[in-house]
């Protein structure tokens, strides 16, 4: 994707720096670099997917468990914003933090624990938080597919908490009433009727 227009880009380096045309004309001193904060973002999520392979313990089963973390890591690529802010910047790095846990999560073999799921950034912009939400909703077509619903329902609760720590009230009700659903659908009365009251 395109980057952020030259008013959006930092003064100082975020992750390393990316040489760029001067903001004014070069002054005599040696010419500044600075960082397109959009392709450094980009660049880490790609990191972060290309580490995926360390952590695998090689075997068709490895293969099939990464899938859903490479799934989610090109989602949250795919969804990078053209117009990317600074201030952005660091919760792209928390969607990069939570894809690189999740990954190595799935490629241990082990189950989807709830801290697996936990995003790395508490401070999320009103920018970014819709890419978290897509993200999620990855993992939770994965799992749906395992028919693994106990899964379902921690990723929904853990997205409803942080929906709700970022003040996106609405999305925080939409994902409680979700994870309610799939309780009910497991004749779970006592996880429906806590999901229901968080909605509430």
């Amino acid at each position: 994707p395109a980057g952020p227009d030259t008013e959006d880009i930092p003064g100082e380096d975020f992750w390393g720096s990316v040489p760029r045309p001067p903001r004014r004309p070069p002054e005599p001193a040696a010419e500044e670099e600075v960082p397109d904060v959009a392709l450094e973002a980009t660049r880490w999520a790609r990191e972060a997917l290309e580490r995926l392979s360390e952590h695998s313990p090689g075997g068709a089963h490895s293969v099939a468990g990464a899938a859903p973390a490479q799934m989610a890591a090109r989602r949250a690529l795919s969804l990078i914003p053209e117009d990317l802010r600074p201030e952005d910047a660091d919760d792209w790095r928390g969607v990069c933090a939570l894809l690189a846990r999740f990954a190595a999560a799935r490629l241990a073999g082990g189950p989807m624990s709830r801290d697996a799921g936990r995003l790395a950034q508490r401070d999320w912009s009103w920018g970014v938080l819709p890419h978290v939400a897509s993200t999620y909703e990855i993992a939770v077509q994965a799992y749906r597919r395992v028919n693994d619903a106990a899964a379902q329902v921690r990723l929904y609760t853990d997205l409803a908490e942080e929906s709700f720590q970022s003040g996106a009230y609405p999305l925080a009700a939409k994902y409680r009433l979700a994870a309610a659903g799939i309780a009910e659908a497991m004749g779970d009365e006592e996880g429906q009727g806590e999901a229901l009251s968080a909605a509430a």
